[in-house]
């Protein structure tokens, strides 16, 4: 098998797994899957996550659904490029480095006091609670 990694932190779980590229044309063979989750409710992080990542824990328990690419056919080509699902377009979250942390919506040094949950009444894609997503009230 391919390589995992599991990480429990304080407010956060996360598992980081090595996995094939399906229907491998060219460039890398292999891909990294991760998924997260908070252990503690949205409302008790220790700041409003942010980024294209952090967005989806925003406290409001409605998943927003942006524009997505067509996956109908043997080659995708991407555009969506996360268009209404996050504050700003793509280009907001470029950073200059590797290890650089601000961008226009940075919550690196970020508290709950100093940071906000994601403004998202100018999406261009509406938000809607989708079944079977679990509610911050949910969670631990």
């Amino acid at each position: 098998g391919l390589a995992s990694a599991e990480f429990k932190l304080p407010e956060w779980e996360l598992r980081i797994e090595s996995r094939r590229v399906f229907g491998h044309i060219k460039g890398p063979e292999h891909r990294l899957d991760l998924a997260m989750k908070p252990t503690v409710r949205e409302t008790d992080l220790s700041a409003w996550p942010h980024g294209i990542i952090g967005q989806s824990y925003d406290g409001d328990d409605s998943p927003i659904s942006g524009k997505q690419d067509d996956y109908s056919t043997p080659i995708v080509h991407t555009e969506a490029m996360a268009e209404g699902a996050i504050e700003g377009t793509w280009a907001d979250y470029q950073v200059n480095s590797p290890f650089e942390t601000r961008f226009k919506y940075s919550r690196f040094d970020a508290t709950m006091a100093t940071s906000r949950p994601r403004a998202m009444a100018k999406a261009t894609v509406v938000s809607e609670k989708m079944a079977g997503y679990a509610t911050s009230s949910e969670v631990a």
